[in-house]
């Protein structure tokens, strides 16, 4: 169990959340704080492989929308 200000790690903090009442209250809002923390990156991380996907998913259409351009064109 750590005690306070000593480093929280991932085991460390797992067991806080199973185990609450063996910690003060200072440990327990640093598990909380680091729970946050790496869910904001983790979101922040999707987020960002969102944009690049929908970016090459808009680049892909634009391809295939000129494709479709030179079709008609040489059609015409």
């Amino acid at each position: 169990m750590p005690k306070n200000n000593e480093k929280l790690t991932p085991l460390n903090v797992l067991d806080v959340v199973k185990n609450p009442q063996k910690y003060d209250d200072q440990t327990r809002a640093k598990a909380i704080e680091i729970i946050f923390n790496n869910a904001n990156a983790y979101l922040n991380e999707i987020d960002e492989m969102e944009k690049e996907e929908i970016k090459k998913t808009a680049e892909t259409s634009n391809v295939v929308a000129l494709e479709e351009i030179r079709k008609r064109i040489k059609n015409i």
